[in-house]
């Protein structure tokens, strides 16, 4: 694999990550439950270190990837709690799957070895976001009087 599609594979990763760590920041201020926002606000420090650990492997490569224009984040918008957490669910599924497509490639051994590790940690905290989405379906269709 040539250095522009390390590099490549590298801007995709931390653009990703730092686009969700922002997007769950966002997220945490749109959610009424303490619960809820403490979930997205730890997420979002997650991707953090891992935006910043993929930042350093290609600080270690010689330079960081060429950065790329980041569309402005677009609000979540009035939704229900459920909503806004079934958003973030799939932005952590679309992360996990840039992080499953770059462990495909061929990449050096240690910059495979930290990709690995973040995804790993990543990894580790899928389902939550799912159960909390679940948790607040239920309490919404609850209040509405509707069968839970």
């Amino acid at each position: 694999m040539s250095d522009q599609h390390i590099n490549e594979c590298l801007a995709n990763l931390i653009e990703v990550t730092a686009d969700a760590e922002a997007s769950f920041h966002a997220a945490a201020g749109e959610v009424r439950s303490e619960e809820a926002r403490l979930l997205l606000l730890n997420r979002a420090q997650r991707y953090g270190q891992a935006t910043a650990s993929l930042r350093a492997a290609a600080a270690a490569r010689g330079g960081g990837p060429a950065a790329r224009h980041r569309p402005e984040l677009q609000r979540i918008g009035p939704a229900d709690e459920a909503h806004i957490l079934d958003e973030c669910e799939r932005k952590e599924c679309a992360v996990a799957v840039a992080f499953r497509d770059a462990l495909d490639r061929r990449l050096p051994t240690e910059l495979g070895a930290v990709i690995a590790a973040e995804f790993e940690t990543l990894l580790g905290s899928l389902g939550s976001l799912r159960t909390a989405g679940e948790r607040a379906a239920r309490q919404r269709r609850f209040v509405a009087g509707q069968p839970v």
